[in-house]
This record gives C-alpha cells, sequence and structure tokens, in this order.
C-alpha cells in the first residue's frame, strides 16, 4: 500500500469517527436556528466636532408624504474661494428643495477648516443641514479628511469613514468613500467598507436605490478610468440591483445608459444607470470627444464651454425626482447658461439572486433557492448568504464562491473552485470521496506544497484532523 493511499485510509476512518460523534451526539435536537443575514444593524452616524459646537443627532433625510416623490439634488468638485462658480449654483439650489448630495471635492484646494469657512460655508453652506455628502480627494488633502467630517458632522456619517444610507422618499440612498489610495480608507472585496455595503444592501428593503461617492467608474477624461479601484464595489451595487450611480471628480457633466457589472456594455434589462456631476463651481474641463464616442452608452456629455466640441456644459445640478418606482433626472444650469439634460427611467424589481420568489432582504439564505425557507441540515454561519455552513472569510480562504452554495459545474475535481466547500469532487453531496482528496495535503503547512489552501477549512494554514472532522455536519448530505 502507498503511503498516500495509507494517509487516505487513516484519515477516511479518523474522519468517520468525527462523523460519528458529530451525527450521535444531540441527534434528537432541533435543526439549528437560522442566522439571518440580513438582520443588519447600520451604524449610527456620529461625529464630534473639532473646534465647533456639539454635533446633534443625525437627522433623517427630507421625506414627502406617502406616495408622493422627492427630490435629490446635486453636484461635486464645489468651493473655490477664487471662483464664483459655487455662489451661482448655490443659487439654483435655493430654489430646488429637497435633500442634496455632492460627489466629492466639497472645497479646494486642501479640504481645510478655513477653507470650508472662507469658500463653502458662504455658498454651498447655507444648505448644509439638509446635504448628504461624499468626500473626494481634495477633502483628503488634510490628513484623514478631518475638517471634512467635522464640518458636516453627523450628516457626513462616522468620522473618518465615509461611507453610510440613508432613506429619501421610498429611496434608499447610499454615499460612498472612493478614495481607497489613502491609507485610513479601504474599498476591496473582505474591506469594512465592503464588509458594511453588502450588509446594508442586503437589508434594504426598498424598490430603488441610488448610490454616489466622488471618483468615476468611467469617464471622457482627462482623468482615467476607475482611478481608484471601485469596480468591485460597482460590481456589487450591480449584483444587489442599484439603479443608479452618481460620480464626480471630472468637472463636467457626462450620462450614460444603464450599463452592465463590468461596465463594458449596456445592459437594459438589470443595468445601472450612470451619471459624472461635477459641476459643482469649482470650474470646468475638457473631455475627449474620441473617449466620448468610445465609452460604452455614453449619451449625453458637456465639458468645458467655447472650445468648439458642441458639447459646451455649464455649472449646475443634477436633479432627481424620486417616485416609488422610478426617477426622473434633469440638469439644470446656473443663471446664464444653457446646458441642460432631461428623461426618466424605472427602477428594478427587488432583487432575489438566488430566483426562489423571495426577496433578498425576507430571504434567509438570499443566495441559496429555498422558497419555503426551511432551515438546511446543517449550521448556518454569520455572513454566510448562500447557507452552506462557511462564512464569506472562509470561503475567500478556501477560493470557493460565497454567493452559491452548489457547485455550478460538475466533475471538474478539486482544482476547480466549488461552491461548497466540503464538496472537493463536484458532485453536489459531502462523502467519503471528498474527505479523501485531502491526503496528499494531510499534515502539510502552507504556504508551501502539498498544502491546498482549498482544503484549509479551519484557515489555520495547516490541512490536518481538524479540517477533516468540519465534513462531519455535512457527511452523506446534498447541498442545493
Amino acid at each position: 500500500m502507498s503511503v498516500s493511499s495509507g494517509i487516505r485510509l487513516a484519515l477516511a476512518s479518523l474522519s468517520l469517527a468525527a462523523f460519528a460523534a458529530c451525527t450521535s451526539a444531540g441527534s434528537d435536537d432541533q435543526s439549528p436556528p437560522i442566522v439571518d443575514p440580513t438582520a443588519v444593524t447600520t451604524p449610527e452616524p456620529t461625529a464630534a466636532a473639532i473646534g465647533q459646537s456639539p454635533l446633534q443627532a443625525p437627522t433623517a433625510a427630507p421625506a414627502g408624504a406617502q406616495g408622493e416623490p422627492v427630490t435629490l439634488v446635486g453636484a461635486g468638485d464645489i468651493a473655490k474661494c477664487d471662483s464664483t462658480g459655487d455662489e451661482a449654483v448655490a443659487n439654483v439650489l435655493d430654489g430646488i428643495p429637497g435633500t442634496i448630495f455632492t460627489t466629492g471635492d466639497n472645497v479646494y484646494p486642501d479640504g481645510t477648516a478655513g477653507q470650508f469657512a472662507s469658500c463653502y460655508e458662504p455658498s454651498w453652506g447655507r444648505h448644509k443641514a439638509r446635504t448628504r455628502p461624499s468626500p473626494g480627494n481634495h477633502d483628503y488633502n488634510t490628513t484623514g479628511a478631518g475638517p471634512y467630517y467635522a464640518y458636516f458632522g453627523a450628516n457626513a456619517g462616522p468620522p473618518g469613514q465615509g461611507y453610510f444610507s440613508y432613506d429619501v422618499g421610498a429611496w434608499h440612498a447610499i454615499s460612498l468613500n472612493s478614495n481607497c489610495s489613502r491609507p485610513d480608507v479601504s474599498c476591496g472585496p473582505g474591506s469594512d467598507q465592503q464588509t458594511w455595503l453588502e450588509a446594508d444592501l442586503q437589508a434594504n428593503q426598498n424598490v430603488c436605490t441610488v448610490a454616489y461617492w466622488h471618483h468615476p467608474i468611467l469617464t471622457i477624461g482627462p482623468h482615467a478610468n476607475d482611478e481608484e479601484g471601485m469596480l468591485s464595489i460597482w460590481q456589487m451595487l450591480y449584483d444587489y440591483d442599484v439603479d443608479v450611480v452618481l460620480t464626480g471628480h471630472e468637472h463636467s457633466y457626462q450620462r450614460y445608459a444603464p450599463l452592465n457589472r463590468d461596465q463594458t456594455a449596456v445592459d437594459t434589462v438589470n443595468g445601472m444607470s450612470y451619471f459624472v456631476v461635477g459641476t459643482g463651481g469649482a470650474n470646468l474641463t475638457n473631455g475627449s470627444a474620441t473617449r466620448a464616442n468610445s465609452n460604452p452608452g455614453m449619451e449625453a456629455w458637456g465639458d468645458i464651454g467655447g472650445d468648439g466640441d458642441g458639447h459646451d456644459a455649464a455649472f449646475g445640478v443634477l436633479k432627481l425626482t424620486l417616485h416609488e418606482t422610478s426617477y426622473d433626472w434633469q440638469f439644470v444650469p446656473v443663471a446664464g447658461q444653457t446646458f441642460t439634460d432631461s428623461g426618466q427611467d424605472t427602477c428594478h424589481d427587488l432583487p432575489d439572486h438566488d430566483s426562489d420568489g423571495v426577496s433578498d432582504a425576507e430571504d434567509n439564505c438570499p443566495h441559496w433557492s429555498n422558497a419555503s425557507q426551511d432551515p438546511p441540515e446543517w449550521p448556518v454561519a454569520t455572513n454566510d448568504t448562500d447557507c452552506d455552513g462557511f462564512d464569506a472569510a472562509q470561503e475567500q480562504g478556501t477560493g470557493t464562491n460565497s454567493q452559491q452554495q452548489c457547485a455550478a459545474t460538475m466533475g471538474a475535481g478539486d482544482e476547480h473552485p466549488d461552491s461548497w466547500p466540503t464538496d472537493n469532487d463536484d458532485n453536489r453531496r459531502t462523502n467519503l470521496g471528498d474527505v479523501s482528496r485531502l491526503g496528499p495535503s494531510y499534515n502539510s503547512v502552507g504556504p508551501n506544497p502539498p498544502y491546498n489552501a482549498r482544503f484549509d477549512l479551519n484557515a489555520d494554514a495547516r490541512v490536518n484532523l481538524s479540517d477533516a472532522s468540519t465534513f462531519g455536519p455535512y457527511y452523506n448530505k446534498p447541498c442545493g
């Protein structure tokens, strides 16, 4: 008998003993309770003022009477002491009631307390109480964007975090922090921001959702596309059927048809409508007609005036009139300028990712098709949206899919990133064949071969008996 075969048999014997212990103990108990992944408490926005009076508790965004539309209006790239553009845009806001968003770079050049007091406060500052901002790179030119959080207080979310959500009428609105290259901001998969965002999206029961941040995911220039690495956040928003995304950073106006998950093509069924609104008053810049013509879904754009390209824009704001299941948009220019753009669209239905007829917000397992809502036959982990018993962090380690319980394909073997960590042979069932595959890696230590993270179910950088024992609750059970 080969050493490998001996290890496999020994491992199988040990794991079967573990199975017996698992299945015999408490076998008459009821199934373990499901941890509802949508039962999320969104952090209460609080802040400590710096050099200001104590903050009031955060207030909800203004809401219209039931069934009545509400207004969300705003822009980014706003206040400069040597520009009168922000004063002109603030005058436009004077005539538009509703909640104000900002798409970052609220004050130039460095987001200092003095610049907020001298440049932002005399113009957009008179609307601060109804403003729900997002931070830009110029706000972060002062360490940690401290004056930004102090100036806006609770309306900017928890200090130093830069992301929060709120409801405005029948809509859910999400303000995010795209300053991903800053040492105190994280945006990628597994980051605090994405973990919070997914929990917020799972808990969202509104039909319509809008998200906004500073750096554009797609643009006509002069900046590059997705300079700060927000693609994975865009993809998460797409996966949860968000309807509209707003950004700034480019000092121009751009509107795109609904875009797909990778912003490579128009998607009229599940796509997200996308606007760049960097017209808040700082200055306007020139884009590239070549890029505008090559960008997928480009429908309207305007940049610096007088350059002869026929797309002369204006300072102004994007006004969104939010209905229960639809919205109207209108670019409103400052006095004396004529560029405008308007239209309307409908929202997606409530997200139901596993297509079981139960919306994600009400589904005990949003990524496991289970119309009856019966619990699975094994314990469910926290943050385990596919209810396969392994949380998102564990599945990131094993390389499996935390949003799909069963393998998309069968029979590919352990080189295929199967969706159920205990189903190593891709037959949609956990059995002795799955355990035996641990043999070549048994008692190995990562990261050196023959260690294989795919079999390190306990995420302790070692494949050993504890990993084999993990198979116990799932033994001889099918997924899905």
